[in-house]
């Protein structure tokens, strides 16, 4: 199996109220950036991988640069679009074709060639053939190549993403051995993450501190356990949106979601303490998202009540904050004390053979045959739902195909049903299944 390094980072930069979310949203294939026809409305970066051909970039949304911001907030939203800029590799400098040249393009043109990035300059709002001597004026900046799109009517997107493909840095495949299983390490801030790795490997090799946030960059470490290899993982915390304030903190998400692409298992830790929060759900979401295989383990045990009672209550409170991942293993542990933090490894080492377990077609053909005598297929459109044929396509994450007359016949409950006859029978603890139904062409 291969594994790309980490996606190329593109930003995206501009006055308020160019369309610099609109565009994000257009290239991503997404709502994620929220868009309106007023200045500021993104304050916080958004940051989204995205799919542009055989490319796969990670792309940042910024806020609106001003000059000399009248608001307090609008001087920590420059700081942080600076910030994204120093990580990128490329920058896409978004101009308003309606409003024209503006002295803060100029200094933002400046800036970007006083830093000496690699950038390309798109004129937004150009919404038609009539609007592209529109472009013109923008020549006088000395640019000698600029693109005029619509990211709102995604108007020559293509030739956009022509460009941005064309000035990325081309990305090699690395041979990854499958003999050894890259685990990342996940959670809030201060949740233990640094003094986990660090009794894992028996090494201070990471800061360990009482103040959130210590940790910035992801940090591999390569080690073997009971004649395993794994290489962890450690990442900075991933704070809920409206807590990320500093720049920094904004590219330590980016590493963080780079390292649940690079991982094989993600073990996400939650505080025995607090329990499962809100944001606790919001990194098990990129997880699944990502199709990775996932343990939950809750730390700081060694300073909870530790009766019957509240394991029982403690388990049933996490397994229904996190019900959309019911079949991720629960460990209860303490990266302080040591206390069962090597059956993670264990644990791992079982949900990594569960990602890349295959079920013999004839006997998955044969459940799938099973399942829908015991539970009839739907009717669609006064007809009954057929299956054609189905098979596992894919491993990690494991991924089964159904080919059916009616497509949106098979409703997602139905897929439901499926998959936990799936899980019922066989062994897929720890990892997400995906089920994917395909309809039958028709001429």
């Amino acid at each position: 199996m291969k594994q790309t390094n980490q996606y190329p980072i593109v930003s995206i930069l501009g006055r308020p109220n160019v369309g610099k979310s609109t565009l994000f949203n257009a290239l991503t294939g997404k709502r994620d950036a929220i868009s309106f026809n007023t200045p500021g409305v993104t304050r916080d970066r958004n940051i989204a991988t995205c799919q542009l051909g055989q490319h796969k970039i990670r792309l940042i949304d910024t806020g609106g640069f001003e000059t000399n911001p009248q608001d307090v907030i609008f001087g920590e939203i420059k700081s942080q679009i600076w910030s994204a800029v120093d990580e990128s590799e490329l920058v896409i400098l978004l101009l308003d074709g309606v409003d024209g040249i503006t002295n803060d393009d100029r200094d933002i043109l400046m800036k970007l060639r006083e830093k000496g990035k690699k950038f390309i300059t798109v004129i937004n709002k150009i919404d038609h053939e009539k609007h592209e001597e529109r472009l013109y004026e923008f020549y006088e900046l000395g640019i000698p190549e600029l693109v005029g799109i619509s990211s709102e009517h995604r108007r020559n997107l293509d030739e956009l993403i022509e460009m941005i493909i064309k000035f990325i840095p081309k990305i090699e495949d690395v041979e990854i051995s499958r003999e050894t299983i890259r685990i990342a390490i996940l959670g809030r801030p201060n949740v233990g993450k640094s003094s986990l790795l660090n009794k894992l490997i028996g090494d201070y090799r990471v800061i360990v501190s009482d103040i959130p946030g210590t940790t910035r960059d992801s940090i591999d470490m390569d080690f073997t356990y009971n004649e395993n290899h794994f290489t962890l993982i450690d990442t900075a915390g991933i704070r809920k949106k409206g807590k990320t304030k500093t720049g920094i903190e904004k590219i330590s998400i980016l590493k963080s979601l780079d390292s649940i692409e690079k991982s094989d298992i993600c073990v996400i830790l939650i505080d025995s303490q607090e329990g499962v929060t809100d944001q606790d759900a919001h990194i098990m979401g990129y997880i699944l998202e990502a199709g990775k295989g996932v343990i939950v383990a809750a730390n700081k045990w060694d300073l909870v009540d530790k009766s019957k009672e509240a394991i029982d209550e403690f388990t049933k409170k996490t397994r229904f904050k996190l019900k959309f991942a019911n079949f991720a293993p629960l460990i209860f542990i303490s990266a302080k004390t040591g206390q069962r933090i090597f059956q993670v490894l264990d644990i791992a080492k079982k949900v990594f053979e569960n990602t890349n377990r295959r079920i013999p077609t004839g006997e998955y053909n044969r459940l799938i045959q099973q399942a829908t005598r015991m539970h009839s297929l739907p009717i669609y459109q006064k007809k009954r739902v057929k299956i054609y044929y189905s098979t596992q396509v894919s491993v990690s994450p494991p991924t089964f195909a159904l080919m059916v007359n009616y497509k949106k016949g098979i409703h997602f409950s139905y897929s439901r049903y499926i998959e936990n006859t799936i899980r019922e029978n066989y062994n897929f603890e720890g990892t997400p299944i995906r089920i994917k139904v395909q309809g039958k062409q028709r001429k």
